[in-house]
């Protein structure tokens, strides 16, 4: 096997980061669902876009022929960041942002200059506190400004399409590499639990307006010589929902990779608010209640479903009341009262409610996610969740 080459030429453009989980899922006909994580990490597929022209492009050409579908170090694009000051030759530390930069031990990094074959592969001992120990020193000198990456072994998934611009200047072209070794993120949901299970309190950007629909899961029975006859196998919606996030400097990013991982494509279901104003608080609510309150007639006119019974209650200094509907009477002819699980111990009039959502719980409908990076902190993810009906 040959030694594994730096790619070490222009990166930009589109930079993405596909995660791709693998869950082995069993649904019921009438709607629970069984799952099983089948990898402990996903496989991930980086992608970004590059422009070389004269000597470079020549020098890309060449790179691709001879090592064309073997091992390349891929740098992680999106982990990149500039060397703050000079770094001298015989150097056996490397100043870097190790808190969010995915640098690890035994690990690789690169660094390297404007022209693809001005760089320097480094051998990592260990990751120290805003360095990097080096198990060699540098060889030479490297100015303010070098490009410091962490390399990743990969494969390239698929050639790029080298358009001729000119007859020596490519037009943009597209990299995917496909990394050989798990890229490890401490999986965290985050410190809010409803039930014993997590809530996906992140809110969502309206890049794009948030979609939902109730779908159902039916089933027809057509024998020709009757109308068909169309039957909810679930009874109750299980409601598709799309939302879209945005997220802003490395610790968000960090964070937001830490729920995917704890997500895990499939695997692992949460609470979703719907971040809509579901209902409408119309009269205080005393210290101690249990009873809430809204604008109907509108919960008392269908029973309770299982999946339409929880809600989250944000108040305007910040305050999040998350709760249960164990019943709902028409209180008037313009109101509701709905009973809840438990007091709330501190109470507020209706001008104090910012937003009441019904939460679902939710898993992702794909085991693919695509973080797509705008530059090194600014990425948007889309997700798509699927509700299920449950017995908690």
């Amino acid at each position: 096997m040959t030694d594994p080459v730096a790619w070490t030429f222009a990166t930009g453009g589109e930079v993405s980061e596909q995660l791709d989980w693998l869950t082995d899922t069993l649904a019921a006909a009438t709607g629970p669902i069984q799952t099983r994580r089948l990898r402990e990490a996903p496989l991930v597929t980086l992608a970004f876009s590059g422009l070389e022209a004269t000597t470079r492009r020549r020098w890309l050409e060449a790179q691709l022929w001879h090592v064309g579908a073997g091992p390349w170090l891929a740098p992680l694009v999106m982990d990149a960041q500039a060397l703050a000051a000079p770094l001298a030759s015989g150097s056996a530390t490397v100043p870097a942002d190790t808190a969010h930069a995915r640098f690890v031990a035994d690990g690789q990094a690169l660094l390297c200059g404007d022209n693809p074959r001005d760089f320097e592969v480094l051998s990592i001992e260990s990751v120290g506190d805003g360095e990097l120990l080096l198990a060699e020193e540098t060889a030479r000198t490297w100015p303010a400004g070098t490009r410091l990456s962490p390399l990743r072994l990969a494969t390239l998934d698929g050639q790029p399409l080298l358009g001729r611009f000119t007859s020596d200047h490519t037009d943009v072209y597209q990299v995917r590499f496909r990394l050989q070794a798990p890229l490890e993120s401490p999986a965290d949901f985050g410190p809010t639990t409803y039930r014993s299970l997590p809530v996906l309190d992140r809110r969502p950007v309206w890049t794009s307006d948030p979609r939902w629909s109730p779908e159902r899961t039916l089933t027809t029975a057509d024998h020709d010589a009757a109308p068909a006859q169309v039957f909810d196998l679930v009874g109750a919606a299980t409601p598709r929902v799309v939302l879209q996030f945005a997220l802003v400097g490395m610790a968000e990013v960090q964070a937001f990779r830490g729920l995917l991982y704890a997500m895990a494509g499939r695997w692992s279901p949460a609470w979703v608010p719907t971040w809509a104003s579901d209902l409408r608080v119309v009269a205080t609510v005393a210290d101690g209640a249990t009873t809430l309150d809204v604008e109907g007639p509108l919960m008392s006119e269908h029973a309770l479903t299982s999946n339409r019974r929880d809600i989250r209650i944000e108040l305007a200094d910040g305050t999040v009341h998350y709760r249960r509907i164990t019943a709902a009477v028409l209180q008037s002819p313009t109101a509701d009262r709905l009973t809840l699980d438990t007091p709330i111990a501190s109470g507020f009039a209706a001008n104090q409610v910012a937003l009441v959502s019904f939460l679902t719980l939710c898993r992702q409908e794909s085991d693919i996610n695509v973080l797509r990076h705008f530059d090194h902190a600014t990425v948007q993810c889309e997700l798509v969740l699927k509700g299920e009906v449950h017995a908690l």
